[in-house]
């Protein structure tokens, strides 16, 4: 064998070792965490044991917070790359048309949705954009009254929603994020679907959303004006 190779300890030389070094242990309290001290105390456990019990599950639960936080910093950062993806192209569409178009590709290609569709008032426009379905103003009225009597809801597609979307709208949708838009005088709203039902949930948080839909109801309104 290798004399430089590692040497393993018996353990009359562990004993002698700690015998000769009677603070070792405080010079490393670290190794209390992850070694065992038995102490007899007639089947009961002892004080000093529950106390490494306890700084052992500190230290595991704090690994674990740790994990989370790591786990959640990785996903906003790959959010954050995608939002800034997002609002570059819907600043470089040229008209209504394209941008439409390029929020329906980014929703569907970077954000894994399966359906966008804007729902206008008659009128709003002169020419017919893509992706986009019209209804008279007092309809979209009432449909802020209908489906949620805010300016964003998230959930399961509500059964009424097919009184206001066409059946090519919401097939195959099981979970929706609608949004009310301030792109003219008149209700408007942008409807984000996906086939699952657990993709869109009444607790999630909605500022994502919720900033997707200011920036492109900026947008809209802008480009519908040069119209």
């Amino acid at each position: 064998m290798n004399e430089t190779a590692e040497k393993m300890l018996i353990p009359e030389e562990v004993r002698e070792y700690l015998l000769a070094n009677p603070d070792f242990f405080l010079e490393h309290q670290d190794l209390f965490t992850e070694i065992n001290f038995p102490h007899e105390t007639s089947g009961a456990v002892s004080l000093i044991e529950r106390q490494v019990q306890v700084l052992r599950e500190s230290q595991k639960d704090s690994l674990n917070r740790v994990s989370e936080l790591t786990a959640t910093a990785t996903i906003n950062h790959e959010l954050l790359k995608k939002m800034q993806l997002l609002t570059l192209k819907l600043i470089e569409a040229e008209d209504s048309s394209s941008l439409l178009t390029s929020l329906n590709d980014l929703m569907l290609d970077q954000f894994e949705l399966d359906r966008m569709q804007l729902l206008i008032t008659d009128g709003t426009v002169g020419t017919d954009l893509p992706l986009t379905e019209t209804l008279p103003s007092d309809k979209l009225t009432q449909l802020y009254t209908d489906i949620f009597n805010l300016d964003i809801y998230v959930g399961r597609a509500p059964a009424k929603l097919s009184e206001y979307f066409s059946e090519a709208a919401l097939e195959n949708i099981a979970s929706i994020a609608l949004l009310k838009l301030n792109i003219s005088d008149q209700p408007s709203y942008l409807l984000l679907g996906s086939s699952n039902e657990t993709r869109f949930q009444s607790d999630m948080a909605t500022d994502f959303i919720e900033f997707v839909a200011n920036v492109f109801s900026i947008l809209l309104k802008r480009s519908l004006g040069k119209s």
